[in-house]
């Protein structure tokens, strides 16, 4: 099976306060991009509050082949998808090219992508290395950073 890179990943806590807006570094260098992809991400928000997605799942109403995470949009050539845990309110948003081969959210390289940073994500939190208490922001960011790069990138360093 290939992979698919995002262009983008949003972490956003249970108080809808983001917790990171990562662009991935082969598009990072780009201001507009940025910019872009930190209004998807707000954008992304009004989705998670709509009554048009159903974001509880029990295993009671759970079909075969159902997925957690929601298209959420299209627009611009980006197709950004989210995914809410409730338990702990933690809310992906996850920006990919349009034009990259996917079907749709129920798409094993969607899902494969959600899993390594729902991953990503429970190790940074229960690293027993650091506290996360002692941090600021700006150093959990840099973790959280740190590990989408080294997971998701795409460039290839010659030097």
């Amino acid at each position: 099976m290939q992979d698919i890179n995002p262009l983008f990943i949003t972490l956003i806590d249970e108080t809808n306060k983001p917790i990171l807006v990562h662009v991935m570094s082969d598009v990072g260098k780009d201001v507009n991009k940025v910019l872009q992809f930190n209004t998807y991400s707000n954008i992304s928000l009004d989705f998670f509050e709509s009554d048009l997605f159903q974001w509880t799942q029990t295993s009671k109403n759970t079909k075969k082949n159902s997925s957690p995470i929601r298209m959420l949009f299209e627009v611009e050539n980006v197709t950004v998808f989210g995914m809410w845990m409730k338990p702990i309110g933690l809310k992906i948003i996850i920006g990919f090219n349009a034009f990259d081969k996917f079907e749709n959210e129920h798409d094993p390289l969607i899902i494969s992508v959600f899993d390594k940073v729902k991953k990503i994500y429970l190790r940074v939190k229960s690293n027993p290395f650091f506290n996360l208490d002692d941090l600021n922001s700006d150093e959990i960011a840099s973790k959280f950073e740190d590990k989408f790069e080294e997971e998701f990138s795409t460039t290839v360093d010659l030097n």
